[in-house]
């Protein structure tokens, strides 16, 4: 079968969402089915604007070294810092303002890579869109609907050993 991204998968392709506009952004089209279910895919490679592709990775750690938001980056080439994930403001909820159910308070730790502890990674940003129908959002404007993404996943390659991690996989609806 030949995938067919959905309607909000190809509209966050036209309008990238909001919260990686910071960051020079490749989509990149995949299809993934599991167990009959078709996920609504949508992925990024995300570069600085200053065209560096290795970042530097900020959380809050919790106790089972789990990275949770707020994310945020730090370019290595040109030390901008940019908030990648608030769930507070980010995603479905967020844009409606209904709040994050992630604790936004602890200090934000430099993420290390769990197989050589080194620090700078090529990120990927993932997001799903798991809606019926675009007419759940007819009173918002077009360009705005792929800020209303229902997950959010950040895939992080560790540029020293190729390790290829999860940081976080995060509900936003």
């Amino acid at each position: 079968m030949t995938y067919q991204p959905n309607e909000f998968v190809m509209l966050s392709h036209r309008y990238t969402p909001r919260n990686i506009t910071g960051y020079q952004s490749k989509p990149i089209t995949i299809a993934k089915y599991t167990a009959g279910f078709e996920r609504f895919d949508s992925k990024f490679e995300l570069t600085c604007q200053c065209n560096a592709s290795a970042l530097a990775l900020y959380g809050i750690l919790n106790d089972d070294l789990e990275l949770l938001p707020p994310l945020a980056t730090k370019c290595i080439c040109c030390n901008k810092k940019i908030t990648i994930l608030d769930l507070s403001k980010h995603g479905h909820d967020g844009e409606y303002g209904h709040g994050s159910s992630y604790p936004s308070d602890g200090d934000k730790l430099l993420y290390r890579c769990k197989n050589c502890t080194k620090s700078i990674f090529y990120l990927v940003a993932h997001y799903t869109y798991q809606f019926e129908s675009l007419k759940e959002f007819e009173d918002i404007e077009q360009s705005k609907i792929p800020n209303y993404f229902d997950t959010f996943e950040l895939e992080a390659t560790c540029k020293q050993c190729g390790q290829v991690t999860c940081v976080g996989d995060y509900e936003c609806a």
